[in-house]
């Protein structure tokens, strides 16, 4: 840990207190499990990882393409991070986790890249950032399952874990969605969403 301490002239003509700025410490260990580099996100999922340091954490700041956002509860236990660390001098290591839900279907179709900063009691920091990539149906929330309609939709296998489910309706407009295996979540994830191109069947010729 290194702090670097500015004096002021106010200071040399007696006014109160120098300021200090923290810098990035390499000792803090900061890991952003999810979004994970490359990854593709739709719909509400998690934002998480997790973080340890010499001394006690006392913030976790997420950044989206570079702006800061908002903070991330800090605190859950991690016992597998505890196994690692906790012996080797980081003490907080057993509720080391940072989780919440999150809507990536809010940001834009495209490219992005989310960062974690990670802060300690004295203000030094680490961070790490993961590229990533969102698809998404053109509404960022869907509250009525209704609205969505797989009664005219058909599988297409594309390899042994993907597929895609065409003809899919959504708010009356058709798309096609490939689905793949996630080993991590053991469970599907839409990987492409995108306005169908097949001959879908008009609604009222059903």
């Amino acid at each position: 840990m290194k702090i670097v301490c500015v004096v002021s002239i106010g200071v040399l003509l007696g006014a109160p207190a120098a300021w200090c700025v923290a810098e990035q410490n390499s000792a803090i260990i900061v890991n952003l499990e999810e979004p994970s580099a490359g990854d593709v996100k739709t719909g509400v999922s998690n934002l998480r990882g997790w973080a340890v340091s010499p001394e006690r954490i006392v913030r976790v700041e997420f950044s989206l393409d570079g702006v800061s956002v908002f903070d991330v509860p800090f605190g859950g236990q991690r016992p597998d991070v505890c196994r690692v660390y906790d012996p080797v001098g980081y003490p907080g290591a057993c509720e080391s986790g940072f989780s919440m839900a999150y809507n990536y279907g809010n940001l834009n179709e495209g490219a992005h890249e989310a960062a974690v900063r990670v802060f300690d009691v004295n203000g030094d920091w680490n961070s790490a950032t993961r590229a990533f990539s969102v698809t998404r149906f053109p509404n960022p929330f869907i509250p009525d399952a209704g609205r969505i309609d797989l009664a005219r939709s058909f599988p297409a296998l594309v390899s042994a874990n993907q597929f895609i489910l065409g003809c899919v309706s959504v708010d009356g407009a058709y798309y096609d969605v490939q689905l793949t295996w996630d080993t991590k979540k053991q469970d599907w994830k839409s990987e492409i969403i995108a306005n169908s191109d097949l001959d879908c069947p008009p609604p009222e010729a059903v």
